[in-house]
């Protein structure tokens, strides 16, 4: 860790002493330049919590990459003693996977085969106690593609019955009534599976997010006024933009799929 505050600090163009008096001044956390000094020369052995974030704040960089140096460095000592690849004790330390350690013997060992009679799982309950972090992490991706959908629904709406005299379909309303109807029952069933989620986490003793589509239900089969209070009710710049992204046009070509 004294290694990773020492280089980010070098990059940033911060001396000691200019760190030190940011700590105090802008975060309340009064520390010598001589205690920073001697972290990063090994001399002190460790950096308090909030003295690793208040650092990870000044320096700009992510709490979690000046304890694991991932892309710079291809182990870690995780604990005492104990390397493990970065990238493994990385998605440890946020709750993606497991610990990388091995299953422990135990038993007898077969003379024949020389495997023991059973494993130990070190990790056996991993999975329950990282639930929060896959749960949140499931809803956030559904919450994702909830908001692109309905993008895609919104332009479907707002571009029906668009150039008919141009289109190949033999019937272009009867085309976009369909990818509407598509469209909106796709929105509805990530809707289901968000409620899924978030029953899950309150099963779980787990405090959801806020929904982000409280109040707005939508479902198959809308009628025209219905589909009017829609296009009012999402205006387009309220939806997220993509700066890099294709066109209104071209993304009104897209919902049709490409026709």
């Amino acid at each position: 860790m004294a290694q990773q505050v020492r280089r980010y600090r070098q990059e940033r163009g911060l001396s000691v002493q200019r760190v030190a008096d940011i700590c105090a001044e802008e975060y309340g956390l009064p520390i010598k330049r001589s205690v920073l000094a001697n972290f990063e020369g090994g001399r002190r052995p460790a950096l308090s919590v909030v003295e690793l974030l208040v650092l990870a704040r000044i320096l700009k960089v992510p709490p979690i990459l000046l304890l694991f140096p991932l892309g710079r460095e291809g182990t870690t000592e995780v604990l005492p003693d104990e390397d493990v690849g970065t990238w493994a004790a990385f998605k440890w330390f946020v709750g993606e996977s497991r610990f990388p350690s091995e299953r422990i013997p135990r038993g007898e060992v077969d003379a024949a085969t020389g495997l023991p009679e059973w494993y130990d799982d070190p990790e056996e309950g991993w999975e329950e106690s990282a639930a929060p972090v896959t749960l949140y992490r499931r809803h956030e991706a559904l919450v994702s593609e909830w908001f692109a959908t309905r993008r895609k629904l919104q332009l479907l709406l707002s571009s029906k019955g668009d150039l008919k005299e141009f289109r190949s379909e033999p019937d272009p309303e009867a085309f976009d009534n369909q990818l509407i109807e598509l469209t909106t029952s796709t929105l509805h069933r990530i809707e289901v599976s968000v409620q899924s989620v978030r029953r899950d986490m309150t099963d779980r003793g787990i405090t959801p997010p806020p929904s982000p589509f409280e109040g707005i239900s939508l479902r198959p089969g809308l009628g025209q006024e219905d589909r009017s209070a829609l296009e009012a009710s999402i205006p387009m710049d309220a939806l997220p933009a993509d700066s890099d992204g294709p066109s209104g046009q071209q993304e009104q070509d897209e919902a049709r799929g490409d026709r």
